[in-house]
């Protein structure tokens, strides 16, 4: 059933790559960056490793490789950590993304509604000497996210400010807590009536809960990795890859608006739509 056991075989070999990183030579202009890169570099055989299955499959790479990782990098931060409070809820979101999509890769209407449209993605019309060349981008760009995502779990994991790590934890806890109440009344829901949107219990509050709940996750840790970092430039580097998350989630919803437009034209719908708002306020 998908990738899983490929992810889980694939994540272990790059074990070495979270070993402290080394003091490297730079000059003061680079000095300040250093740290955050140091970072990066250390979590790149990770981050490619999780994303290297989207050479066989684009879904696998971009839900349970991300999940992966995420959970990666914050068990590796907490062998040293000492301000260990955010990056344990972010080790359990990680945890909880892969056990969810494998959830949902069993249900027959979920797989007829979105692997479709990951089969699409991978569909080669420009090497048809070849079904992999095409897919470097997708892996390459993935696993460039998942790396820079072990820049602010690290920050957050050597906090110099614990108070902000203690904020940024209670925030991520709680947006993990609303995602998984949210994931699981749709879940039972499109059980029920898999031809239907889910449009009750949180799902009233807003029409992409779940979401919003990504976008205060990624929003806490970004805003306590900035604040964590020991520069400027280290900051700016350490928040880049969750306000890509931030970014990717935002047009996710409304790709995802546009779909259900399509698949649900009825006045009871179109009133949901009208009461209840996108994400948060509008």
């Amino acid at each position: 059933m998908m990738h899983l056991s490929t992810v889980l075989l694939l994540a272990p070999i790059c074990s070495k790559a979270f070993v402290p990183a080394r003091r490297i030579k730079t000059t003061p202009r680079l000095a300040a960056v250093a740290p955050a890169a140091a970072v990066v570099k250390s979590a790149a055989g990770a981050g490619f490793a999780c994303a290297a299955v989207g050479f066989v499959s684009a879904h696998a790479a971009v839900s349970y490789g991300y999940g992966l990782a995420i959970a990666w990098h914050a068990r590796a931060a907490l062998r040293s950590a000492t301000t260990p409070v955010a990056v344990r809820v972010l080790l359990a979101y990680g945890l909880k993304v892969t056990a969810y999509q494998a959830l949902r890769d069993r249900e027959k209407h979920y797989r007829d509604a979105v692997l479709p449209l990951f089969r699409a993605l991978e569909k080669d019309t420009k090497c048809p000497f070849t079904r992999t060349t095409h897919k470097i981008p997708l892996v390459a760009g993935v696993a460039v996210l998942l790396a820079l995502y072990a820049a602010p779990i690290r920050f957050l994991a050597n906090a110099p400010r614990p108070r902000v790590t203690v904020f940024a934890g209670a925030a991520a806890a709680v947006a993990l807590a609303v995602q998984t109440v949210a994931d699981a009344q749709k879940f039972l829901a499109k059980r029920r009536a898999p031809d239907r949107p889910c449009t009750t219990g949180l799902w009233r509050v807003s029409r992409h809960v779940n979401y919003a709940a990504d976008v205060v996750l990624h929003g806490a840790v970004a805003a306590a990795a900035a604040l964590s970092a020991p520069s400027a430039a280290a900051a700016l580097l350490a928040v880049l890859a969750p306000l890509m998350m931030v970014n990717i989630v935002l047009s996710a919803t409304e790709s995802l608006d546009g779909r259900q437009r399509l698949a649900y034209r009825d006045d009871a719908f179109e009133a949901y739509v009208a009461a209840t708002p996108r994400l948060f306020f509008t």
